[in-house]
């Protein structure tokens, strides 16, 4: 038998921690990503949609806090809904 100590390491998945608006613009920020892993923001107008429907809004790292942040600086009125999705 063989043991191997911190083999898998579960990390919570990121969320949306806050959405905010600042000067015009529509701020998403949070945590809990991995530094230098790459994310996505999605956006859609129907929630019912499967994700693979949703319209990339941004792509960046996670920094090396594990934190991020995404600005539209153009937002419409339009009902919009935002998700992060990591690999």
């Amino acid at each position: 038998s063989v043991t191997n100590t911190d083999y898998i390491v579960v990390v919570p998945k990121p969320n949306i921690g806050s959405a905010t608006m600042s000067a015009g613009s529509f701020v998403l920020s949070g945590v809990g990503g991995i530094a230098g892993v790459p994310y996505r923001i999605l956006t859609s107008t129907n929630l019912a949609l499967p994700l693979a429907s949703w319209t990339t809004a941004a792509t960046s790292a996670f920094a090396a806090d594990g934190s991020y942040s995404y600005t539209n600086s153009s937002p419409t009125n339009n009902t919009s809904f935002f998700i992060i999705v990591s690999p």
